[in-house]
Order: C-alpha cells, then structure tokens, then sequence
C-alpha cells in the first residue's frame, strides 16, 4: 500500500512540475510576442502553433491531475489568448 501511495505522490509531484514548465513557458513565449522583439510576419505566425501545443499538454497534465479548478481557468483563459 505504501508504495502504490508514494508512487502516486511522486507521479502527482512530476505533473505538477510540468505543469508549471508548460505554464511558465507559454507566459514567456506569449511575453516576446507582446514585447514585439519579434520583426517579421512570419516570426509572428510561430507562436501560435507552440501556444497551442502547450495549451494542450496543459489540459492535459490537469486532467491527469485532477485538478478541476486550474482545468477550468486554463479553459476559459484560452478563450481570450489569440493564436496567430
């Protein structure tokens, strides 16, 4: 019993480590895009689909996590991101 428990700790702990990366990342990525360090269209363009991708993993790692509360505001938080 004492180690299905510990191996679901250490497995929760993990999710929630990157979980974080995936949220630190996004702000970073969605930061150089907002302090228009980027100078063509195409620069631009690039954000989008890595925004994406990290949305998804984000989901992701919540649900596994079963945190329903974060699940919901990272929903309704990309309702408002724009992906180019």
């Amino acid at each position: 019993m004492f180690r299905e428990s510990n191996s679901h700790f250490l497995q929760n702990e993990l999710l929630r480590r990157v979980t974080a990366d995936i949220q630190t990342t996004k702000r970073r990525i969605a930061g150089v895009g907002g302090e228009k360090k980027l100078q063509t269209s195409d620069d631009i363009a690039r954000i989008g689909p890595f925004l994406r991708i990290l949305h998804v993993f984000e989901v992701e790692m919540l649900s596994r996590l079963q945190d329903w509360a974060h699940l919901l505001k990272a929903i309704q938080a990309s309702h408002h991101l724009t992906y180019t």
